[in-house]
């Protein structure tokens, strides 16, 4: 599957929703994500105490708490497992 599509991110909502350690040290976690992806688009992560209620093609402009951005390269390496978002 191509990445940084709609259903990507219907995919990955998935993937997350089913991941019981991502949601255990998540609860705490309230806030909407932005993924910026530089050369190509930006995703809005509905995140809330454990559950990925939605991810969205963002809007130009959109904004939200915390914004992580970059190429979809490094995207690519960090949701492979290959590089640490750190």
């Amino acid at each position: 599957m191509n990445r940084f599509t709609p259903e990507w991110a219907e995919a990955w909502a998935v993937e997350l929703n089913q991941d019981a350690a991502w949601a255990s040290s998540s609860t705490a976690w309230k806030w909407p994500l932005l993924l910026k992806v530089a050369d190509h688009s930006a995703w809005l992560l509905d995140l809330y105490r454990g559950e990925c209620r939605s991810i969205r093609r963002a809007d130009n402009g959109a904004q939200a708490d915390f914004i992580l951005s970059a190429d979809s390269t490094i995207w690519g390496q960090i949701l492979d497992g290959e590089q640490s978002p750190m």
